[in-house]
């Protein structure tokens, strides 16, 4: 949460247990991950990629607690019904859920890729890796290795997660 000096909110995650520190900073890294922190110790408070909104960017985590979840429009941020993340029940596969309802999945990670996604090939991977938890599920992330290439992926009002590449800021 972030109060104005007159204490009024000026904006908040929606954190259901928020840890109240007087002295915090904010920094935007070159991930595009926003992180709080404890100015007093280091310790990040919170940080967006723990808190997807409607994009997946290069480096961040989805998996079964983790999920994007759609915009009611390309300008209204309200979530909608729609969420994506990894159900990995037994493989792991990506999914788009409609409210609690299986609306499309990547089929089943095969060590290499998605077999349920055209154009995925096992030399490139497309930057894909999943990784199991100690929870017996999985997380996926993605990371392109070249460095002036920016990607992201967006979950839209109708749940489709469609691919996009955005200009870097490096030079």
């Amino acid at each position: 949460m972030i109060l104005s000096r007159q204490k009024q909110i000026i904006w908040s995650s929606n954190v259901s247990n928020p840890v109240p520190v007087v002295n915090s900073s904010a920094q935007l890294l070159d991930s595009g991950n926003l992180v709080i922190r404890d100015d007093s110790d280091g310790r990040t408070i919170w940080e967006s990629f723990q808190y997807p909104s409607n994009s997946f960017l290069q480096r961040m985590k989805l998996g079964s607690d983790v999920k994007m979840k759609s915009w009611k429009s390309s300008s209204d941020p309200f979530v909608r019904t729609f969420s994506a993340g990894v159900n990995s029940a037994t493989i792991p596969e990506l999914y788009v859920w409609n409210g609690s309802h299986p609306y499309w999945r990547s089929g089943p990670w095969n060590g290499q890729v998605f077999i349920g996604i055209p154009y995925m090939n096992s030399v490139y991977k497309n930057g894909w890796t999943v990784f199991p938890n100690d929870e017996g599920t999985a997380y996926v992330t993605f990371n392109i290795g070249d460095e002036s290439l920016v990607l992201y992926y967006l979950l839209n009002h109708n749940g489709n997660l469609k691919k996009y590449p955005c200009s870097s800021l490096r030079t």
